[in-house]
C-alpha cells in the first residue's frame, strides 16, 4: 500500500512538474512569434536561441550568438522620452509613472535638469577635485578599480584624499570608483545633498521602493569605458559631473549580441564587444547622452555600454537599482528573461543585491580573468579600456591585448573567442 502510494505521488509530481515546464515552454514560443514573421530564418532561430538561453544560462552554459545577417526584421524599438524638470509642471507624475508599470518597459526615460529651478543644491558644483576637497570627508577610505597598463586590474582601498591625488594622472594606470555601493552612504554631505535634490523634484525613493541601493562612479577624463553588458534590475542614473555617452540595444535583441552570464545576481557581460564593432547592417542602438544634472531610467535587462565624454574633466554619476525580485520576474514582458530571473533568485538572494560586484578570481586558477576566463579581460592600453586575453606561451601564463577586429571575427564565426589571437602592431 505504502509502495502504491509513494508511486503515485512521485507520478503525480513528475506530471506537475511536465505540466508547468510545457505551459512555460508554450509561453516563451507564443512570446517570440508574437514579435517575428512566422516561419522565417529569422522566426525560427530566435525561437531556438531563447529556448537554449532559458535552460542554459541558468546553468552558467553560454549559447552561442546568431549571426547577425539572420537579424532582417527590426522587431523592437527603444522610445526616448525627455521630460524637462524646470519648466513642465507635471514632471514628477510624468517621470514616476513611466517609470513604474510594465506597460512602458521598452521606454528610456530621462527627467532632463533636475537642479534647473534649484541653485541652492550643492550636489552640482561637485565636479572638480577642489570642490570635492571641499564638500566631501577626505580621510574616509574607499574601494576603488585600479587598470595598470597591460594589467588586469586590481581592488585597493584609498582614503579620498589619496584617490583625488591620482584620479586625473592616466599614464601609466586609470584610476576609478566603479559601481562602489559605500560611497554615497558614507559620504554624508553628499549623500544629504544628493536626497534633498530629489526631494525637491518630488522623488522619493524610499516610497517607491520596499528597498533599493545605491551605485556611485567616480573617475577622470574620457579613457575608461565600459563594455555592452546587460543588469537583471532597473536602473535610475544620475548624472552629476562630466558627461556620458550611452549607447542600449533593446533586450530583445539578446540572441545577436553575444553575452554570457558574469554574476550569480544574472548579470551578463559580453567579452569587451562595442555597438560599433557588430557586422554592418547589426543590431539597433539608442544612443542618449546625460549631462550633468540628468536623471534617466530604462528597465530590466536592456543592453548596454557607457562611453565618458569629455578628457579633461572630473566625472561624478549616481545608480540607484531597486530590490524589487518579485516585480522581476512578475513583471517582465520577455518570458525567457523572467524564467532565467525565477532561476537567478536564490543566488540573488545569497549574493546580496548592495555587496561589491567586482569580479572573483576562480580559486586555484592564476592564469584566468577575475570571472574564470580566459577570454575578455577588461585591461588599459594607454589609451582605452580594450580586450586581453590569458594565454599559455611557451609555458608560461602571460595577458596580451588581443586582435583590434576580434569582434567582427568572432561574431563571423572566423576566429573563436577561446582561441589566442594577440595584436600585432
Amino acid at each position: 500500500m505504502a509502495s502504491s502510494t509513494g508511486c503515485c505521488s512521485i507520478r503525480c509530481n513528475v506530471y506537475v512538474w511536465s505540466t508547468l515546464i510545457m505551459l512555460l515552454w508554450a509561453r516563451l514560443l507564443y512570446d517570440v512569434h508574437s514579435i517575428n514573421d512566422p516561419w522565417t530564418p529569422q522566426w525560427w532561430a530566435e525561437m531556438i536561441w531563447w529556448t537554449k538561453f532559458s535552460v542554459l544560462f541558468s546553468l552558467w552554459i553560454d549559447v552561442p550568438p546568431l549571426p547577425t545577417s539572420i537579424l532582417k526584421k527590426h522587431h523592437s524599438a527603444l522610445e526616448v522620452v525627455n521630460i524637462w524638470a524646470h519648466n513642465e509642471t507635471d514632471a514628477t507624475e510624468r517621470f514616476v509613472e513611466l517609470t513604474s508599470s510594465r506597460k512602458y518597459d521598452d521606454q528610456i526615460v530621462i527627467l532632463r535638469n533636475v537642479w534647473g529651478k534649484h541653485p541652492e543644491n550643492k550636489l552640482q558644483y561637485m565636479n572638480s577635485t577642489e570642490n570635492l576637497r571641499k564638500y566631501w570627508d577626505m580621510d574616509l577610505d574607499v574601494q576603488v578599480a585600479e587598470f595598470p597598463k597591460d594589467q588586469h586590474y586590481h581592488n585597493p582601498r584609498l582614503t579620498m584624499s589619496e584617490l583625488l591625488n591620482t584620479i586625473a594622472d592616466d599614464r601609466e594606470k586609470l584610476t576609478t570608483v566603479t559601481f562602489s555601493y559605500e560611497l554615497l552612504p558614507t559620504q554624508k554631505f553628499f549623500n544629504e545633498e544628493y536626497r534633498k535634490l530629489l526631494r525637491l523634484n518630488g522623488i522619493d525613493f524610499d516610497k517607491m521602493y520596499f528597498q533599493h541601493g545605491s551605485h556611485t562612479f567616480l573617475y577622470y577624463g574620457n579613457k575608461f569605458r565600459t563594455r555592452l553588458h546587460s543588469a537583471s534590475a532597473a536602473g535610475f542614473f544620475l548624472q552629476v559631473a562630466n558627461t556620458k555617452i550611452w549607447r542600449l540595444i533593446h533586450k530583445r535583441y539578446m540572441p545577436y549580441v553575444g553575452l554570457f552570464r558574469n554574476l550569480p545576481n544574472g548579470i551578463m557581460k559580453t567579452p569587451e564587444y562595442y555597438s560599433d564593432d557588430y557586422p554592418a547592417g547589426g543590431i539597433p542602438t539608442t544612443e542618449i547622452v546625460l549631462n550633468p544634472g540628468d536623471l534617466m531610467y530604462f528597465s530590466y535587462y536592456h543592453i548596454h555600454e557607457v562611453l565618458n565624454k569629455h578628457p579633461d574633466r572630473l566625472g561624478l554619476a549616481i545608480g540607484i537599482r531597486p530590490g524589487d525580485i518579485v516585480k522581476r520576474v512578475l513583471s517582465e514582458p520577455v518570458t525567457a528573461l523572467s524564467i532565467y530571473t525565477a532561476a537567478c533568485v536564490p543566488q540573488i538572494l545569497l549574493h546580496g543585491l548592495w555587496t561589491s560586484s567586482y569580479d572573483r578570481k576562480k580559486a586555484g586558477d592564476s592564469c584566468s580573468g577575475f570571472d574564470g576566463r580566459r577570454t575578455g579581460a577588461s585591461v588599459y592600453n594607454g589609451s582605452t579600456i580594450t580586450r586581453y586575453d590569458y594565454g599559455i606561451v611557451d609555458g608560461e601564463c602571460v595577458l596580451k591585448e588581443r586582435r583590434t577586429d576580434f569582434q567582427r571575427k568572432e561574431l563571423m564565426g572566423e576566429i573563436k573567442k577561446e582561441e589566442w589571437h594577440p595584436r600585432i602592431d
